[in-house]
């Protein structure tokens, strides 16, 4: 009986349905939280397939938020980003995969003149809690 039902299970795995997997983020370009001089003229994500976008917004250093402007390249997603000075730039973005599955993320884009770009320091709430003893309570 044990030899039956293992060969079973062998066979229901051989001719089981393969799952498909959905689009994934595979990488950016620039890389995020990468701090850079000048804002670019395009942020790439590229997916593992194509993807269809959904909602693109950026939210800028400001806190407005505005809709972004993409084009579709293959498996990348090119998006324009909106200038409004130095500052962390977030776009929120939810695309569908080649079988309608939704998806979102987040990606940010630090923006410093050079200048301020070596003087970054973490916002005040972050040094205080470092300088805690034992860490966060």
């Amino acid at each position: 009986m044990r030899i039956l039902s293992s060969l079973l299970l062998l066979v229901l795995l051989f001719i089981a349905p393969v799952a498909h997997a959905h689009a994934q983020l595979q990488k950016s370009l620039p890389t995020a939280e990468a701090v850079i001089a000048a804002l670019p003229d395009s942020v790439t994500l590229t997916f593992s397939e194509p993807v269809a976008p959904l909602v693109l917004r950026w939210i800028l250093p400001d806190g407005r938020e505005v809709d972004a402007e993409a084009s579709l390249r293959g498996n990348d997603l090119v998006v324009v980003p909106t200038e409004a000075g130095a500052g962390s730039y977030l776009l929120s973005w939810r695309v569908a995969s080649t079988d309608g599955h939704p998806m979102a993320g987040c990606w940010c884009l630090p923006w410093a003149r050079r200048r301020a770009a070596m003087r970054l320091r973490p916002p005040r709430a972050h040094r205080r809690l470092g300088r805690r003893r034992g860490g966060l309570r």
